[in-house]
C-alpha cells in the first residue's frame, strides 16, 4: 500500500514527507489491457489493484481532487477501450456482422476521447510530471483525437480506405503507452529538499521512482517515433489492400450517388497533386 504522505516533487529530489520507512513499492510494468482490467479497482488495497501497483508516490496526488477525478476517468475509459480495439480488426466481424463492428467502432471512439480528457487532467503528475512526459501526453491526445476524427468523417462518406488508415494511425499511437529514514536531512522538516539516487534495481522504492521519472519521457517518445513509423511502413506495405478498399468505397458511393465516386473522402487526389484517381474498369 502506497503511503498517503509520499509527495514525490522531481527526478532525484523529493521533500521529507515523502522519506517514509515504508517508501519501497515496485514500479508498475508493461502490459497489455487484459492485464490491466484489475486497475479498473483504482483505490483498493488489493496487491492488483491501480493504488497499489501505481509507481511509489502518485498516489498521493491521485487520492483526491482533480487527479483523482482525471486518473478514475482515464482507467475506466481507456482499458475497455483497448480491450474493444481487438475485435475491429477481426474479419469475420467486418464482414459477417457489420452492425457489432459499426457499435463497437462507436464505443471505441467514444471511451478513447474521454480517455484522453482523463490522460491531461493527470498529466502534471504522471511519472513525476516532467515537461517529456507532460508534451507526451498531450501529443498523443492531439494526435489520436484528430486521427479518430478524420477516421470518423471518412467512414460517413463511404471512404472505407481512407478510414482503415486514419484508423490504424490512432490505434498504433495508443498502443505507445503499452510501455526515509536513510536521510538525515529530513529531520529538518517536511519541506526540505534530499537528493536521491536514481536506481530502478534499488530496494527503495523513492530510488526506483526518480529512476522512473528521468527515464520515461524520453522512453515514451522513442516509443512514439518507433510506432508512427511503424504504422506508416505497414500501410506502404499493404498498399494493395488500400486500394481494393478504395475500390469498395467507389462502388459504395456510386451506389449512395456522391459527389466523386471513389475520393468523396479526405484523399490525396482532392486535396493534394495526386492525379485523378480512376476505378479499375473505368482504366480498361
Amino acid at each position: 500500500m502506497i503511503d498517503d504522505h509520499r509527495v514525490p516533487v522531481a527526478p532525484g529530489l523529493i521533500t521529507c514527507s515523502y522519506c517514509q520507512p515504508e517508501a519501497n513499492i515496485r514500479p508498475p510494468t508493461n502490459s497489455f489491457s487484459l492485464a490491466r482490467i484489475s486497475y479498473l479497482n483504482i483505490s483498493g488495497d488489493a496487491p492488483s489493484s491501480f493504488k497499489s501497483g501505481a509507481v511509489t508516490g502518485e498516489w498521493f496526488w491521485y487520492r483526491s481532487g482533480i487527479h483523482r477525478i482525471g486518473i478514475t476517468l482515464h482507467l475506466t475509459a481507456i482499458v475497455p477501450a483497448g480491450v474493444l480495439m481487438v475485435f475491429q480488426f477481426v474479419p469475420i466481424i467486418r464482414y459477417k456482422a457489420i452492425l457489432v463492428h459499426r457499435i463497437n467502432g462507436y464505443l471505441i471512439i467514444l471511451l478513447a476521447t474521454l480517455g484522453n480528457v482523463g490522460a491531461i487532467m493527470i498529466a502534471r503528475r504522471a511519472f513525476g510530471g516532467t515537461l517529456a512526459t507532460q508534451s507526451a501526453v498531450g501529443y498523443l491526445a492531439m494526435f489520436t483525437t484528430i486521427s479518430v476524427a478524420l477516421a470518423y468523417y471518412n467512414i460517413k462518406k463511404l471512404q472505407i480506405d481512407q478510414h482503415r488508415a486514419w484508423m490504424l494511425r490512432a490505434m498504433f499511437a495508443l498502443g505507445t503507452i503499452i510501455r526515509c529514514s536513510r536521510y538525515p536531512t529530513c529531520v529538518s522538516g517536511n519541506n526540505t529538499y534530499v537528493v536521491v539516487r536514481a536506481d530502478i534495481n534499488s530496494a527503495f522504492g523513492e530510488e526506483q521512482k526518480a529512476s522512473m521519472v528521468l527515464t520515461f519521457g524520453m522512453a515514451w517518445w522513442v516509443a512514439i517515433a518507433v510506432h508512427a513509423v511503424g504504422v506508416e511502413i505497414y500501410l506502404r506495405l499493404t498498399a494493395a489492400e488500400g486500394e481494393r478498399l478504395r475500390g469498395v468505397s467507389y462502388e459504395m458511393q456510386k451506389k449512395a450517388r456522391m459527389r466523386n465516386p471513389g475520393s468523396a473522402g479526405l484523399t490525396a487526389d482532392r486535396l493534394g497533386d495526386v492525379g485523378k484517381w480512376e476505378a479499375p474498369q473505368e482504366i480498361a
